[in-house]
C-alpha cells in the first residue's frame, strides 16, 4: 500500500522576501562583522607584535597570541558546529514534513482505532452504572410520592 503524495502548500513570495531580509540582517550581517571584529583584532594583534621595537612589548604581544590561538580556534571549531547544525535544519526542513505528516495520520489512525476499541470496552460497564443510577432515581422519585 502506497502512502498518498502530501502536497504541500507554495511559499508566499511576500513573506519570503521578508524572511529572507530578516534573516540577512539578523543573522548573516552580525555574524560577518563579529567574524571580522576578531579577524581585525587578531591582525591587530600579529601587526602590533611584529612592528614594536620594545624588545618587551613584542614578547608581550606574542605571549597574548599564543593566549588568544587556542580561543580562537575553539571559536572556529563551534562556528563550524554551528553552520552544520544550521545547514541540517535547513535540509531538514525540506526533506521532513512529508514524512511527519504521514508519521501524523498513522498516529491519528492510531488513536481513533484505539479510543474505538477503549469506549467499546468501558461502554458495558458505563451501560450497567447508567442503568443502575436510572432504577435508583426511579426507586427515590416513587418513595417520595
Amino acid at each position: 500500500m502506497s502512502p498518498e503524495p502530501v502536497h504541500l502548500p507554495e511559499r508566499n513570495p511576500a513573506t519570503y522576501r521578508r524572511h529572507r531580509r530578516e534573516v540577512f540582517w539578523q543573522i548573516t550581517l552580525p555574524l560577518i562583522a563579529g567574524g571580522a571584529l576578531v579577524l581585525a583584532g587578531a591582525v591587530g594583534v600579529i601587526w602590533a607584535a611584529a612592528s614594536g621595537t620594545d624588545n618587551l612589548g613584542r614578547w608581550v604581544s606574542i605571549s597574548l597570541i599564543w593566549m588568544i590561538a587556542p580561543t580562537l580556534l575553539v571559536m572556529a571549531f563551534f562556528i563550524v558546529l554551528l553552520m552544520a547544525i544550521a545547514y541540517g535544519l535547513e535540509r531538514g526542513l525540506q526533506v521532513l514534513p512529508p514524512y511527519a505528516n504521514r508519521a501524523q495520520r498513522a498516529f491519528t489512525a492510531l488513536y481513533k482505532r484505539i479510543r474505538r476499541l477503549t469506549d467499546g470496552a468501558v461502554e458495558p460497564v458505563l451501560r450497567v452504572h447508567s442503568w443502575k443510577a436510572g432504577l435508583s432515581a426511579l426507586r427515590r422519585r416513587v418513595e417520595r410520592m
